[in-house]
């Protein structure tokens, strides 16, 4: 709340999307704005403000149409509604995605590691990590295949693969599942994420793959290098790979875009930039049935017939 040389008084930071009160408004309107604390009843407000009841109701739902003022809203977990997030990966480079995830409010976690390592390294680094781990460790769930334990249809994924690229077999499966999946991937000195799947409806990392086929014919043969290449991404961007991937998913969650969909973003730790690039859907992957309708998180039906189409996964993007 600013108060202005003209007399008014500006709520908000912004002025396109704040409130600005006029000096003619009642003073019990501006005595109003700074017990709006949630700690007294509308009546109780207006009593002390001396103000009629409505006149505060009025106010209230003005600011919160101006989304000035959270209403019978407490603050929850950014992923407290989503009861299943699986993560397609290695112990360590899935760690502090777990255990970020958990604390964002994810039910349970579901982690795939073929490599078995997971079942045996994962509590203690979420022990190490995490004040309550023994709460923590109860809602995780290792698994060595990504179809050892069923799951729904449209269950959100993380590829963090702990390699250059992904098993390409992890990716039709998914695709196989309609599971909106995101993917987190190191890179020398760096690490690139995105992009964000929706199968049916995004880009797909068979589009990509297809992108840089076109222009260079050995691009199958280096995914294959790149796949079998293990990697970690630098320590000093875990948190930012952490907390980029769960903006992604709660944002899908809330029924939103990501802002990874049809896109990737890199970077690495000699400059400190970001650098966003766009992957559009190709026309020889099919993998599209709507590129101009995304579905949200909210909103999206699974659908048994979504297919690779003319592309055979063999590789993935990698910019």
């Amino acid at each position: 709340m600013i108060d202005l040389r003209d007399g008014s008084v500006q709520v908000g930071c912004d002025t396109d999307r704040g409130l600005r009160i006029p000096a003619a408004a009642d003073p019990g309107i501006r005595r109003l704005l700074t017990e709006l604390t949630g700690q007294r009843t509308v009546a109780g407000l207006a009593e002390w403000c001396g103000l009629a009841p409505q006149a505060v109701e009025d106010v209230v739902r003005e600011l919160e149409r101006h989304r000035l003022l959270a209403v019978n809203r407490p603050q929850v977990d950014p992923l407290a509604g989503t009861p299943l997030v699986r993560v397609v990966g290695a112990v360590p480079a899935v760690g502090d995605l777990v255990v970020g995830l958990l604390g964002a409010g994810v039910g349970t976690v579901q982690v795939v590691d073929r490599h078995g390592r997971a079942a045996a390294l994962l509590p203690e680094f979420v022990r190490r990590r995490a004040a309550d781990a023994t709460a923590l460790r109860s809602r995780v769930e290792v698994v060595d295949h990504l179809g050892r334990r069923a799951s729904p249809p449209g269950t959100p994924t993380v590829l963090a693969p702990g390699r250059l690229e992904p098993d390409p077999a992890d990716v039709a499966a998914l695709l196989r599942n309609d599971d909106p999946h995101v993917v987190a991937r190191p890179r020398p000195g760096g690490a690139l994420l995105g992009p964000f799947v929706v199968p049916g409806h995004t880009s797909c990392l068979a589009c990509a793959d297809l992108a840089r086929a076109s222009r260079d014919p050995s691009w199958a043969e280096q995914r294959a290098g790149l796949a079998a290449t293990r990697a970690d991404i630098p320590d000093a961007l875990v948190p930012w790979t952490v907390s980029t991937v769960l903006a992604q998913l709660a944002c899908w969650s809330a029924g939103g875009s990501p802002d990874l969909v049809d896109r990737t973003v890199e970077m690495g730790i000699q400059d400190w930039r970001q650098r966003w690039r766009p992957w559009r859907p190709h026309p020889r992957c099919g993998c599209c049935r709507s590129a101009q309708s995304i579905p949200s998180g909210a909103s999206i039906a699974p659908s048994s017939s979504t297919m690779v189409g003319s592309a055979t996964i063999r590789s993935t993007d990698a910019p």
